[in-house]
């Protein structure tokens, strides 16, 4: 009775994590619900009960690549880094247990893995394109989340969020107000102004010192073209946190090793590669501009995918990437709550 109940726990484990064992994972949404007991007849009936038993494990690529890398590194002698290498194995096991949470049942998805600042398109388990990220800071984290890619916007109209304007740009305009200039912030950045009832208003019109985040009644929406914070291409997609994937302003912060750089929404590189790859078949008919002629001649256009992509952002300190195993920086700070859940202690790092 104790082997089978622990065979169970551990089917259990494979399919769905250590911490999360009652609750359906991703493949049971896709593919129907979990029986660890159904899994453990057929793999005693089975010639090879271990192979057998092991396939209730995700078969996506990240997680199977993870787990080969894993037991490499554990048959690797001990050495003076002992310490770090368990570390490592750790760092591993952690990511394997968040992947079983959220494992991806489709063959084509994109793919994107924060502590990375990656964007990965990924078919039939091939990488077909990466993209650097520009990723929320670590005081404003971009969540983890799966939802699908629809359409995207060229040239688009940025509709400032009220929390943008009230702590970002009510700042500048007051010190405007201050220092009695006569230029307009506002029309100089290419930003609209409009009151509580829709009319458009001059930036100057407003008295900015009296206006607060409590009270603040305007609208702030800012023109296509160069200098728009959405960039030249923006991907909406549905989720409960208001992020998106754009384009960004300043293509420099795709050169700086570190990119947890934003306000939780996600900035691609090379966007048009993207927007090119998700429309298939009809990117030759849409003949889409180039970057230059977003910002020479912004005209907004929206396109809609006729096949719509799963789009997956994960939290992965640890990945194989063309063969070979790398480690990233735990750049919210997620890895160590984890780890002293599933191992229980701190390894030292020696």
């Amino acid at each position: 009775m104790l082997l089978t109940d622990g065979l169970l726990a551990f089917a259990l484990h494979l399919r769905r994590g250590q911490l999360h064992a009652f609750t359906p994972s991703p493949l049971e949404k896709a593919g129907g619900p979990f029986s660890p007991a159904a899994w453990l007849a057929r793999a005693l009936a089975a010639p090879d009960f271990t192979g057998a038993l092991l396939r209730c494990q995700p078969p996506q690529r990240e997680y199977q690549q993870l787990q080969r890398a894993l037991a490499r590194w554990r048959r690797q002698p001990a050495g003076p880094g002992a310490g770090l290498k368990q570390r490592r194995a750790q760092q591993l096991a952690v990511t394997l247990e968040r992947w079983r949470w959220a494992a991806i049942p489709d063959a084509e998805y994109v793919l994107v893995n924060l502590p990375a600042y990656q964007l990965a398109v990924v078919r039939r388990g091939r990488v077909l394109q990466t993209h650097r990220l520009v990723i929320g800071r670590p005081a404003n984290p971009t969540p983890t989340l799966s939802s699908r890619l629809t359409s995207f916007t060229i040239a688009p109209e940025w509709r400032v969020p009220r929390r943008v304007a009230t702590e970002q740009l009510l700042p500048y305009l007051q010190a405007n107000a201050q220092a009695h200039s006569e230029q307009d912030f506002l029309a100089n950045n290419n930003y609209r102004l409009f009151d509580a009832r829709g009319r458009e208003l001059r930036g100057t019109d407003v008295d900015w010192s009296a206006v607060t985040a409590q009270n603040f009644a305007y609208t702030l929406r800012q023109n296509p073209g160069c200098g728009n914070l959405l960039g030249n291409v923006i991907f909406p997609f549905a989720n409960p946190y208001g992020v998106y994937l754009n384009d960004g302003p300043d293509p420099l912060r795709f050169g700086r090793p570190y990119r947890a750089l934003g306000r939780s929404c996600l900035q691609v590189q090379n966007p048009m590669h993207l927007a090119t790859y998700l429309l298939g078949p009809d990117a030759a008919r849409a003949a889409l501009p180039t970057e230059a002629q977003c910002e020479a001649a912004p005209q907004p256009r929206n396109f809609f995918l006729k096949r719509p992509v799963p789009l997956h952002v994960r939290y992965a300190t640890c990945a194989v990437v063309a063969g070979q195993l790398r480690f990233y920086a735990d750049v919210y700070g997620q890895d160590e709550a984890l780890r002293r859940q599933l191992f229980g202690r701190v390894v030292a790092r020696r």
